[in-house]
């Protein structure tokens, strides 16, 4: 078998992916957790299309590491990820792409598996006057 890169279809995957943000991540430092799958080589240029500084792991597939003590269902590494660079909010993907866990931990030490709303997230960093 072989693998062929369609950069077209994936150019426009991503746009229409940027299209549907809803919130600037302007001046909001990201981490991604990639789970060495799917998302390895759209989700930074996403972020980063939508205003965010960001921030990845576990973005280098071989092949047989997918979902190996990364991502969404290894949520660990992205936790103290962001709590080791003073990132403001986490992201971990699954292997496919399909589910999207979000992990507030960052500078302010928040604790984990405290759920926020990107709303909320929003109006914090607004009072935070950043």
């Amino acid at each position: 078998g072989c693998t062929v890169d369609y950069v077209a279809g994936r150019n426009r995957y991503m746009g229409y992916l940027i299209s549907l943000g809803i919130y600037s991540f302007k001046r909001v430092k990201v981490g991604l957790d990639c789970a060495n799958g799917a998302s390895w080589n759209i989700a930074k240029s996403v972020f980063d299309a939508l205003g965010a500084d960001t921030y990845v792991i576990n973005n280098k597939p071989n092949g047989t590491n997918i979902n190996n003590n990364a991502g969404s269902t290894h949520i660990e590494g992205l936790q103290k990820f962001v709590v080791e660079k003073g990132l403001d909010v986490g992201f971990a993907y699954d292997g496919d792409a399909i589910i999207l866990q979000q992990s507030v931990f960052g500078q302010k030490g928040m604790e984990p598996g405290k759920e926020w709303t990107n709303m909320n997230f929003r109006k914090e960093k607004a009072c935070d006057g950043k």
